[in-house]
């Protein structure tokens, strides 16, 4: 192992994983932008057997925990699996970081309830581990021609490359942020970083004890004593979306008044007996950025019977003819309005 001296190791050529997750809204990526698509990659790989990407990614997910018994770990932990086959250490981390960060939200059991599928029962499990194999040293080939991998959702982006390419996305404007329609407030985004092991373990612990051991030793001591664990970092930060030319939305309240509705709901009325409406709300988030905004609001009845309403609740409101008595219309101010409506 060689201890990294320059902070942050801009030089290094070891991969980095990147997740950028939205819980509203998608994230778009620059047409210029040079990746490989692992989408594409598992599509063809897999062929003519499968090209369903959750089957695929499943295999990768419990074929890296141990004790999950598929393919590439088997029985074995990620430390025994590199001390016996220390060359393909690398590409079997990155493997499993993939798998992991790109299924996050997907469990371990809904994995295992996938995997028992025609798909495994028709191939068996030798064609499988043998596919697996050929899929990982592609994988790891492309990223190292490439230099940088992708899986991109909509709700997220995952990018496996190094240090310098990672942050070629940001410093280019390489991906973007697009709430949904109508939405504003403040979306947290998440970054969610991961060393994928760097050089394979978690130690020497610091510069002085590497000189206590021959060279050849530090990976025997520290695959016997420490798992190979990845260094990880999550953070957020938000974005203050604004309202920008939103509709405005009614909101119906409860019989009493005190509880705002999911839906609208039928108001019960008695044969012969004045009926108060439920109390209404309207709620218009960008209306107030225009001095002096009023609104038009008109409530009527099709099936006969007049509507009264006491002026005084809120007498700064206009209120347009009502000849025949079926249709209320007032022009005010949003605050005026919901005063009238309650």
């Amino acid at each position: 192992e060689v201890q990294c001296f320059d902070e942050p190791c801009p030089t290094g050529k070891g991969f980095l994983a990147l997740r950028v997750t939205s819980s509203n809204g998608s994230l778009v990526h620059d047409p210029s932008m040079v990746y490989a698509d692992i989408d594409e990659m598992v599509a063809t790989a897999y062929e003519p057997y499968t090209r369903d990407p959750t089957i695929i990614m499943c295999l990768w997910k419990l074929s890296c925990i141990r004790q999950g018994g598929y393919l590439t770990l088997a029985a074995d932990d990620i430390t025994t699996f590199c001390r016996a086959q220390p060359e393909r250490c690398d590409e079997v981390l990155t493997y499993c970081t993939i798998a992991s960060m790109g299924l996050a939200d997907v469990s371990i059991d809904v994995c295992q309830q996938t995997i028992q599928s025609e798909f495994v029962m028709e191939i068996g499990m030798p064609e499988i581990s043998l596919l697996e194999q050929t899929f990982q040293q592609r994988l790891f080939a492309h990223m190292e021609v490439r230099s940088m991998t992708a899986l991109i959702r909509r709700r997220f982006t995952l990018f496996v490359g190094t240090m310098a390419h990672l942050r070629a996305v940001f410093d280019n404007s390489l991906i973007t942020y697009i709430p949904d329609p109508y939405y504003n407030g403040i979306q947290p985004l998440e970054f969610f970083i991961n060393d994928i092991g760097n050089e394979g373990v978690g130690c020497p612990p610091n510069g002085n004890f590497r000189g206590q051991l021959e060279e050849g030793l530090h990976w025997d001591y520290c695959a016997n004593t420490y798992p190979i664990y990845p260094l990880t970092q999550r953070r957020n930060w938000d974005i203050e979306i604004l309202s920008v030319n939103n509709p405005p939305v009614l909101y119906m309240y409860n019989d009493v008044g005190t509880e705002r509705l999911d839906e609208y709901v039928p108001m019960d009325a008695i044969t012969n007996v004045t009926k108060f409406l439920n109390v209404l709300e309207i709620v218009d988030p960008d209306i107030l950025e225009t001095s002096g905004c009023v609104m038009n609001v008109e409530a009527g009845t099709r099936s006969g019977g007049r509507m009264f309403f006491n002026a005084s609740k809120a007498p700064l409101l206009k209120y347009l003819p009502n000849i025949y008595g079926t249709l209320l219309a007032v022009e005010g101010s949003i605050q005026d309005i919901n005063i009238f409506m309650r």
